[in-house]
């Protein structure tokens, strides 16, 4: 299953151009911070996107229900079918 630390760490410094900032130019001192596991830090420091996507999920089925996941989170629930 995934791990949704990771994946609210890298939405947080998404929307905090500060904190990106920071990581950009000390990434130990952010991860210093955040409770993620080694793997997954170790994935963040190698900017390398398919480490970070592989860090997100553990078996390729999770890719597809947590982008499905990412989806359904942009659904407007305001708009009724006919």
């Amino acid at each position: 299953m995934s791990d949704s630390r990771l994946l609210h760490f890298l939405f947080a410094l998404a929307q905090d151009p500060i904190r990106a900032s920071e990581f950009r130019r000390d990434p130990e001192a952010v991860l210093a911070g955040v409770d993620l596991s080694a793997e997954q830090q170790e994935a963040l420091r190698s900017r390398d996107p398919s480490r970070i996507r592989a860090a997100l999920v553990e078996r390729p089925l999770d890719q597809d229900l947590l982008f499905l996941t990412w989806l359904g989170s942009f659904a407007d629930e305001s708009v009724s079918e006919p």
